[in-house]
């Protein structure tokens, strides 16, 4: 089980988006709230940083992965590598096609959640918030 940061530790993330301006913002919103973030551009990068990490004794709470990434792996195929690293990591997949079958029914597909492009600070907080916050016991 990936275990959560110590109290005062800031939770790390995993963004994954082949898109610059993006990868940009996005990037600039997770630190706007709070979160260590791991930019990446492709899949490969993706599993490349976690397991770093891993190696490392780093731990990434959770990534945030574009579903459709031209000339490479898709989210679907990037989450499947990094659940070989970390099968516990939590996965939220991302798509500007929000009512793309995935994003819809995406814990079928592995996915803990979905987050819709373009992003909304509130609807990204608000995501984290629930992916990141322990269950009761």
């Amino acid at each position: 089980m990936t275990p959560s940061p110590a109290p005062g530790q800031r939770h790390r993330l995993l963004f994954v988006d082949d898109e610059a301006d993006i990868l940009s913002v996005g990037a600039l919103v997770l630190r706007h709230l709070g979160y260590d973030t791991i930019p990446v551009t492709s899949g490969e990068a993706a599993v490349a940083a976690l397991a770093e990490a891993h190696e490392n004794g780093q731990t990434i709470d959770a990534a945030i992965l574009d579903l459709y990434i031209p000339d490479g792996m898709s989210g679907i195929e990037t989450l499947e590598q990094l659940h070989r690293i970390d099968p516990d990591l939590k996965a939220i997949v991302s798509s500007g096609y929000a009512n793309d079958p995935i994003c819809t029914n995406y814990e079928a597909h592995g996915f803990i959640a979905s987050v819709p492009k373009p992003y909304e600070i509130a609807d990204m907080a608000r995501v984290l918030r629930r992916v990141l916050t322990p269950a009761a016991a």
